[in-house]
């Protein structure tokens, strides 16, 4: 052959991959398992066949070994107690354990089988190695065929043992096939059903829009009329009053600020509780007793606090200055008192004709819109998490499909390719 010539190696075979429909997955799966699982049994039980041949090989030896005095006569009558113990444990052990095992049926016997020869040997062991040295010495030709049946036998048990496992392992992988289906199947039912709530909230979210519009043009129309007008007028005097009373009491505070000192030590010498509680009530907020029926009793208030300045009871830096102060403000009450009673009485006035005047129908729809947008959010917020769920279970069914296939890949060794046709992004 000249360099470089020469038959091509044949390219590598074209894996081959099977096409079929998701619905169709389970049933593959099914036939491939059930297949592998008569398999298996068939072998578990060829196996079996040729164990309970070791059993009945057990059981010769078990009669030759009954047979056997094992030359007695030639043991030291001492030890003849120990070799007749020993040999009549073994065969009991072995008349017990050495008896044939059920026949394999079914992919559940397997398991029954492999635990059943597991306690056989593991009692025949104990007596084995109690009495593993009078067995050696007396019935060595006994001991190396038992050794290597047993050894079969062990080998036969892990040999069933492990087929058990692979049914078990292949009956998972199905088992995995028909859930990834059903999950397929629950996850459409999850965006079918997500979609149709969604839906819903949609429209329930336009008909809420319709009917807060309706509303609006209503409460529009509402405050267009010439009693809402009014009702505004209203607003604006009872703001002005109000004004004019936060004005007020900041003048009279003023005017009481003058004589705060005099008052405040008047406080300290006075044995009168009334008159105490009373200039309390002026230290506080002398507007509030800017009343007909406390100026008697401020004006004495302010007497008895001139008097004690005069009188050197209540000290302070100038005489003149603090009962001229006194004296303008006493002056002051009467003219306070009539100012806060045509504010109050204003006030008064214009809250009634404000309650008369109230809006009850106005207040009414704008209790019903503000129940309208409470409702419009919650049913956005729910036509959000709808729509989110729905675009979780569509993405999460790529992932179910691809696991069916990896599941058939293991069960068959086959790659299969599953068409599915099922809700697309939304």
């Amino acid at each position: 052959m000249v360099f470089g010539w020469g038959k091509k190696k044949a390219p590598p075979p074209a894996e081959t991959v099977v096409r079929i429909r998701l619905e169709e997955a389970p049933g593959t799966a099914g036939e491939v398992q059930a297949k592998r699982s008569q398999n298996v049994v068939t072998e578990a039980s060829n196996i079996l066949h040729g164990t309970n041949d070791l059993i009945r090989e057990l059981t010769r030896i078990r009669q030759e070994l009954e047979r056997d005095d094992l030359n007695m006569d030639d043991v030291d009558k001492r030890m003849r107690p120990l070799v007749t113990r020993g040999k009549r444990m073994l065969v009991d052990a072995l008349r017990k354990n050495a008896v044939e095992i059920e026949p394999i049926r079914g992919p559940d016997d397997m398991a029954r089988v492999a635990g059943e020869l597991e306690h056989r040997l593991k009692r025949l062991g104990n007596i084995l190695g109690k009495q593993t040295r009078v067995i050696h010495i007396f019935a060595e030709k006994y001991a190396l065929r038992l050794k290597q049946i047993l050894e079969e036998v062990e080998s036969n048990r892990k040999s069933i043992l492990g087929l058990s496992g692979r049914h078990q392992a292949d009956t998972g992988v199905a088992n995995g096939v028909a859930n990834g289906v059903a999950n397929v199947r629950a996850l459409e039912v999850s965006v079918r059903e997500n979609a149709q709530k969604h839906d819903a909230a949609e429209a329930e979210a336009r008909r809420l829009d319709i009917q807060m519009a309706k509303l609006a043009s209503e409460m529009e129309k509402f405050r267009e009329s010439d009693g809402y007008l009014r009702l505004l007028e209203l607003r604006r005097e009872m703001e002005e009053h109000e004004d004019t009373r936060s004005r007020l009491s900041a003048d009279i505070a003023a005017r009481f600020t003058s004589i705060s000192r005099p008052l405040g030590r008047y406080e300290r010498i006075s044995a009168d509780k009334e008159q105490t509680a009373l200039l309390l009530k002026v230290q506080r907020n002398p507007y509030d007793v800017m009343n007909r029926r406390e100026m008697g009793a401020v004006t004495e208030l302010l007497g008895n606090v001139r008097r004690a300045v005069v009188g050197g009871s209540i000290s302070v830096k100038d005489v003149n200055k603090a009962t001229e102060a006194i004296t303008k403000t006493v002056e002051c009450i009467e003219g306070y008192v009539d100012r806060v009673e045509g504010v109050e009485a204003d006030i008064r006035g214009t809250r009634k004709m404000i309650e008369e005047a109230e809006p009850v129908r106005l207040h009414d729809m704008e209790r019903e819109m503000a129940s309208l947008q409470e409702s419009k959010e919650t049913t956005v917020r729910r036509a959000a998490e709808t729509m989110a769920a729905v675009n979780l279970a569509v993405r999460s069914i790529p992932g179910e499909v691809a696991e069916v296939q990896r599941a058939l890949l293991r069960l068959t060794g086959t790659k299969y390719n599953i068409t599915y046709e099922g809700p697309g992004p939304q």
